[in-house]
Formats: C-alpha cells, sequence, structure tokens
C-alpha cells in the first residue's frame, strides 16, 4: 500500500504520484482509497510487492517532518522495534513539489481499520514496546534534530507546552472556562520534572499499530517522535483506545504498569493534557473544538486524583465528537 499525505487545500495530484512511481520503477498501478484533511491515501500495486509513499507537507507537519521520520524509524530498527524499511527518500523538486519517502510495506492491517482483531494479546505485547521504545534515550527535543542548530529546552515542559497553551486559548476562544484546569495542571507542571527521558512516537494510537491475528507487525507515522517523558504515548494510547470504543478490559492492564512505574505522578499529568487537547483539537477544516465539555471535566477530576479508577473515569460517558 503506499500513503500520500498533502496540505488541505493543495492535493496530491494522480500526475504527481505517476512521476514518483516512474521515477523509482514501481509500474503505474495505484487507486485512491481515503482523503482527509491531512492525507490522501493510494494503494500501489508494484511488480514484486507493496510499497508506502508519503508526501511529507500539511498543515500540522513543519519541514523537518521528513527528517524526522526517517531518523525515527532508523533508530527504532537498529533496537528491534518492527518499522517499516526505507527505500528512498527525496527532497522537493521542479518534479515533484513535496519531500517524499517510500517504505516497504509491512504485513498486518492497523487496529483502525479493523478493531475485532485487537485482542488482550495484543495489549500485552503494546505493553511491552512501550517499555522497550521508552528506554532508548537521547536529548530532550525532537528526534534527529541536531541541539547545535536547534534551539534546546531548559526543561520538559516548557517543550511540550506550547501545545497546551494553543489548546486553552482556543477553548477560551470558543467560550469554555478553563482558568481554573490551567491553575490545576500548572501545580502539576511545578511538581519537578520526570525521572526519565526517553523515545516518544507522540501519536501512539490505534490507527499507527498494525496487527495480525497474533502479533504486532510494526508501528508506522513518526513525524511527531520525540525524546521526552515516555509515559507521554502510553497516557494518548489508553486515551485513544477509550476512543475507538475498547473496554475496560483494555485500558486497565495498561493502567496497572503504567501506575506502578509512574514514581512522579506524571501519568496523571499527561492523561489531563491529552484530554484537554482533544477538547481543543480543530475537525477537518472548522476552526471549532470537536470533543464534548465531558473530556474537560474529565481532564479535571484526573488532575484532583478524586478517582481513584481512572479506566472507569475514561469508559463512562461520550469521547465523541459534537456533531
Amino acid at each position: 500500500m503506499l500513503y500520500v499525505k498533502r496540505k488541505a487545500k493543495t492535493p496530491i495530484g494522480s500526475e504527481s504520484v505517476r512521476k514518483v512511481l516512474s521515477r523509482h520503477d514501481l509500474g503505474d498501478d495505484f487507486t485512491r482509497t481515503a482523503e482527509s484533511y491531512t492525507n490522501d491515501t493510494f494503494r500501489v500495486n508494484a511488480p514484486q510487492t507493496s510499497y508506502y509513499l508519503k508526501f511529507f507537507t500539511d498543515q500540522w507537519c513543519d519541514p523537518e517532518a521528513g527528517k524526522r521520520e526517517l531518523s525515527a524509524i532508523r533508530l527504532l530498527r537498529e533496537n528491534g522495534i518492527p518499522t517499516p524499511e526505507l527505500l528512498a527518500f527525496e527532497y522537493a523538486d521542479r518534479e515533484v513539489s513535496r519531500n517524499y519517502a517510500i517504505f516497504k510495506a509491512l504485513p498486518g492491517h492497523t487496529i483502525s481499520t479493523d478493531t475485532s482483531a485487537f485482542n488482550l494479546a495484543h495489549v500485552q505485547q503494546v505493553q511491552a514496546l512501550l517499555t522497550r521504545m521508552g528506554a532508548i534515550q537521547g536529548p530532550l527535543g525532537f528526534v534527529g534534530h541536531d541541539p547545535k542548530v536547534h534551539s534546546t529546552y531548559g526543561s520538559h515542559f516548557e517543550f511540550i507546552n506550547d501545545s497546551v497553551f494553543y489548546a486553552f486559548k482556543k477553548l477560551s476562544d470558543f467560550g469554555y472556562d478553563v482558568q481554573g484546569l490551567s491553575e490545576s495542571l500548572s501545580k502539576w507542571q511545578h511538581k519537578g520534572e520526570p525521572n526519565h527521558i526517553g523515545f516518544c512516537h507522540c501519536d501512539f494510537t490505534p490507527k499507527h499499530i498494525l496487527v495480525d491475528s497474533e502479533d504486532i507487525t510494526g508501528l508506522i507515522d513518526f513525524e511527531w517522535a520525540i525524546f521526552a517523558d515516555p509515559t507521554m504515548d502510553t497516557a494518548l494510547f489508553m486515551t485513544s483506545l477509550a476512543e475507538y470504543g475498547f473496554g475496560k478490559e483494555y485500558i486497565e492492564p495498561i493502567l496497572q504498569e503504567a501506575k506502578t512505574a509512574d514514581l512522579d505522578g506524571t501519568l496523571h499529568y499527561h492523561l489531563a493534557r491529552i484530554l484537554i487537547m482533544g477538547a481543543a483539537w480543530p475537525h477537518k477544516n472548522v476552526e471549532q473544538p470537536f470533543f464534548s465539555q465531558s473530556c474537560l471535566n474529565k481532564a479535571k477530576v484526573i488532575l484532583s486524583r478524586q478517582q481513584a479508577h481512572i479506566e472507569d473515569l475514561l469508559w463512562e460517558g461520550p469521547m465523541v465528537k459534537e456533531k
């Protein structure tokens, strides 16, 4: 299969896809299988196998996204984490106006494609992968960035705060009262730095995890990869499982293992932060929040530790987009 990502209002045309396929002798057999505000998806049947082709420009990723993904994949493959094999990376030129990379396709399909294929045995494998990725250490910041060239950060919270400030501003603009929530989150930030800095996928959700009937076959899409508190990935995976409709029996084992290792309380902080950002995230090109008020209510309870069983809190009530 072959994935093409593009900026929302300037879609990648068929001619651009044909030019890339011709350049790399991949034939001309492709079909568009999906389209969204961040990516177009094409399936390409090459003579010998299938491939992923990614154009690294859209409204969310910065110009370094392609380099970041390549650096992340190389690093993970060196550490035995199943990721796609890179075949080519090209910068934009006169024929093709976007940076792109070609990867050999991995077996299996994403959890989001068929949620019924994901079982509790897979959950244990996900936990093992999160532990292994989190053990890979590097300097705080984006994966692959040269600290001599790119700005450095004085603290972990300084690094991730921009997105939180954006979320609070957006929610405030649309009439949500976030003052108390902002103050609660700030108190958690002042508890100190996390105990460990490691590799984070930073978008670790069912749509980026490939499975077959028995195993996790691979991880994909590392445009946002960073070195930070690995608990971020655990928290995001838990909230995304709830969003995709998986029950407490899936969330609870992940939570219990995270609690055991969560010596500084960062799990609560990241769960709340993700819910806040989810409440503010724009839906397609409509600049308005698309998660319900319940996400903010859940974040408040998590930060106050008023409920011992967080898995109940994540599962209760709507985790759905507002109409």
